[in-house]
């Protein structure tokens, strides 16, 4: 990389380089991230309960598709609490990392909801805002993910009640959160009038984990 480059741009292009190194991920990535954005407009377009199946496949089938565009965000985030090794904040290292995986996720999923509407007559206006919002929220759950770190002590100890010990249950939610709230938000994509406040809501969620996880990262 060239010095003197402004600094997201570097980073967006390093991540670009990177990812490439592994084409079958790559290719991988990119296929599932288009074909979560068809099963995620059909959501939109379809709404009530088909809509909601439709978009959770859409918000689990995202996720996924994502993980090898992150690679950096895992990165930067092992990177943080540590003495920097960029000349850059861990705020802005791990924003510099987020820039590749979201522009070429929201350029895919405006491509698979500009397919969608030609094939299938959704409306492309309606449906883009919901469907790059939920890979906003998709985008923000890998964040999360990788601040996680280690679980916690308090999920190990077992706490005995009537019903026996719920706690292999929490550690389950625990370990899948990302994958749980990212279907949860493409759920909200086929809530019809409903989507932009089931959003918001499961965004606020995103948001409160990953702050509070970035809080304890140099604990």
């Amino acid at each position: 990389m060239r010095v003197g480059r402004p600094t997201l741009s570097t980073f967006f292009l390093a991540d670009l380089i990177g990812a490439t190194r592994t084409p079958g991920r790559l290719l991988a990535a990119l296929a599932g991230t288009v074909g979560a954005g068809v099963l995620l407009a059909t959501a939109v377009a379809l709404s009530g309960e088909a809509g909601a199946v439709w978009g959770t496949a859409g918000g689990l089938m995202l996720f996924a598709a994502i993980g090898p565009l992150t690679d950096g965000i895992r990165h930067a985030a092992a990177a943080t609490s540590e003495r920097s090794i960029y000349g850059v904040s861990d705020g802005l290292l791990l924003l510099a990392h987020s820039t590749m995986p979201f522009a070429v996720m929201t350029a895919l999923l405006l491509l698979a909801v500009a397919v969608t509407s030609v094939a299938f007559g959704a409306p492309f206006v309606g449906c883009a805002p919901i469907v790059v919002a939920v890979g906003a929220i998709a985008i923000g759950t890998r964040i999360g993910n990788a601040l996680k770190g280690s679980m916690p002590l308090s999920l190990l100890a077992a706490v005995p009640t009537p019903f026996g010990d719920p706690m292999a249950i929490v550690r389950v939610a625990w370990a899948v959160d990302g994958l749980l709230l990212a279907g949860v938000a493409g759920a909200s994509a086929g809530a019809g009038a409903s989507a932009a406040v089931f959003l918001f809501g499961a965004a606020a969620m995103a948001a409160v984990v990953g702050f509070a996880r970035w809080r304890r990262r140099s604990h």
